[in-house]
């Protein structure tokens, strides 16, 4: 696996590259366009990250200052991590994912006056984008995917008021009300990302093929 490079400052901005020498490049760039336009760099907040399986020094400095660098850096809301598995950021998806789940439990999951439907709008709007957030960086192992599973299921279960001594699988629960039938995620994730792919791809590479979504 190539290394991959990443500084992060407290704004948000990241810079990525594949080489020290080409990121430092990069960065004195960036440092001096800031400086142009009355901007500085504030070093103590501005971190290194270095992606490898290898861990290693890399020495990155801005007017003379060396960046701190990392094991771990939250970007927009995601953790990365230098060895670069997500353990540890799908375990905090799948946290925040039940506590919506525990938030909406009695208020809309489990209210008797709501169709599902309505319940499924829910779930589609406030549950999956918490539990899928920054899915396009996950390594998608088996055990990803079933921890995925096993948590879209339990918000799912509950809408459809079955427990898992119930021992049903989900497509008694389609074929039970057909007007909330869902698609899983382990599907989706790996359609969207094939989609996010190909839509980057240049428009003069040919076709290539086509995507369902």
């Amino acid at each position: 696996m190539t290394p991959q490079l990443g500084v992060w400052s407290a704004v948000d901005t990241a810079l990525l590259g594949s080489f020290q020498q080409g990121l430092q490049h990069t960065l004195n760039r960036f440092s001096a366009a800031g400086n142009r336009a009355g901007m500085k760099i504030r070093t103590k907040k501005t971190e290194v990250l270095l992606l490898s399986r290898n861990p290693r020094k890399c020495t990155l400095q801005v007017c003379g200052n060396t960046l701190q660098q990392v094991e771990k850096f939250k970007y927009v809301g995601v953790a990365f991590t230098s060895d670069g598995w997500r353990s540890e950021e799908i375990d905090t998806r799948i946290g925040k994912a039940n506590a919506v789940l525990r938030e909406l439990y009695r208020s809309v999951v489990t209210k008797r006056e709501l169709s599902n439907n309505a319940k499924l709008s829910a779930f589609k709007s406030a549950f999956v984008p918490i539990l899928t957030l920054g899915h396009e960086s996950w390594v998608t192992i088996e055990k990803i995917l079933s921890q995925v599973q096993a948590t879209e299921m339990g918000f799912l279960r509950r809408v459809h008021g079955v427990t898992l001594r119930d021992k049903a699988c989900s497509c008694e629960w389609n074929s039970q009300s057909p007007e909330c039938r869902t698609t899983s995620l382990n599907r989706k994730i790996p359609a969207i990302r094939w989609f996010d792919h190909v839509s980057r791809t240049a428009p003069d590479r040919g076709s290539a093929g086509s995507v369902a979504y």
